[in-house]
């Protein structure tokens, strides 16, 4: 399906950007400990950098991880009940994540909006550079939430018809 190759294009990309932003950060630390205990010159704006990084890594990676169903679960009850169950399940919770998401994606752009016009302390960069991660990722996880709830009520549909054949016979 069409709809698949975008969601891996996307995740594709969003994993790649993660997986820069960790090198960066690894980077610029190993250049950090350098410089303050090799050279004793601490460089004010890497801690900064190395933060900015942090935070869009993370917020990044925790879409991949909604995208690719990976995300933090405590499934231990849910794998006691039936499959139907389960799928229910799925579908209330990500319903959720999809709300807080968009929650997130709004507030985090009105955050960073207000903050434009203040600085960082080191890099002198506006402090949007902080909150647009929020309304970024929150954005992607909104949206492959959305993925996984049709997938879900698709596979829900599929059991209900599988149910309805097996009582035919």
């Amino acid at each position: 399906m069409k709809n698949h190759k975008i969601f891996h294009i996307l995740d594709v990309i969003l994993i790649t950007l993660s997986a820069l932003m960790l090198a960066s950060i690894a980077g610029l630390t190993i250049v950090q400990v350098f410089y303050r205990y090799i050279l004793n010159d601490a460089l004010a704006w890497s801690a900064e950098l190395t933060r900015i990084g942090f935070i869009w890594m993370t917020f990044i990676g925790s879409a991949v991880a909604i995208n690719r169903r990976r995300h933090l679960k405590i499934d231990t009850f849910v794998e006691l009940v039936p499959k139907k169950v389960q799928v229910l399940t799925d579908i209330f919770v990500h319903i959720l994540i999809l709300g807080i998401m968009i929650f997130l994606s709004i507030s985090g752009y009105e955050l960073g909006m207000r903050a434009i016009n203040t600085l960082t302390g080191s890099l002198r960069w506006p402090r949007t550079v902080f909150y647009l991660p929020l309304a970024i990722g929150a954005f992607f996880m909104a949206v492959f939430s959305m993925r996984v709830i049709s997938e879900d009520v698709f596979e829900l549909a599929q059991l209900k018809k599988n149910k309805a054949t097996e009582r035919e016979y």
